[in-house]
This record gives structure tokens, sequence and C-alpha cells, in this order.
């Protein structure tokens, strides 16, 4: 097993990695393809898992755009319990204002 950060994983070349999890979405959509790099290299298959959350779901939908692919979100297992549902439509963290009223 080998813990690395995005700094790391631009500049690492470690054979045999068959599998990258990543804990989190990166901020920058490009650290993701350096992240995942680290899998399938020299004609070799690779699995990458990212765990996300609801806080996450925007870089999520960056790295998608960059990568031009729509990645399949896969359920929890059902012994650890239920997964938060993913909206995609984008939710606005600004209160809704309501209209003055005219006197």
């Amino acid at each position: 097993m080998l813990v690395g950060t995005d700094v790391l994983s631009r500049g690492i070349d470690v054979e045999g990695v068959s599998l990258v999890i990543n804990y989190d979405a990166p901020h920058d959509p490009e650290d993701y393809i350096h992240r995942i790099g680290r899998t399938a290299r020299a004609d070799q298959s690779g699995v990458a898992i990212m765990l996300i959350t609801q806080n996450d779901f925007q870089r999520f939908q960056r790295i998608e755009k960059l990568i031009g692919k729509t990645l399949t979100p896969l359920p929890l297992p059902e012994h650890i319990g239920m997964s938060p549902e993913f909206s995609l439509v984008k939710k606005s963290r600004r209160p809704q204002r309501k209209p003055f009223k005219k006197i």
C-alpha cells in the first residue's frame, strides 16, 4: 500500500499498481488524471475508485468534463448502509431572496 499526495502522483513511477483509491475528488481535475495514471501502465489494466460526498460533486463534474466521459456512480455495499443520493442539478448555496413588495 502506498499513500500519496497530488504532488507525489505527478512524479512517481511504481510498477504493479493495479488499484488507486481516491478518498476525495481533487481540486484540480488534471490531478485526477495523474492519480489514476499510476494504474494501467505498460499495457496493464487497473481500477480507479473515487469516494465522494455531495460536497465533492462539482469537482466530480469538472473531472467528467475534462475526460469527456460520464463516470458511473456505484452504490455502497448493502452491509455498509445507504449512500446519499446525488442530484445532477446544481444546487445554489445562496438562499433565495423574496422580491420586495411595492407599497
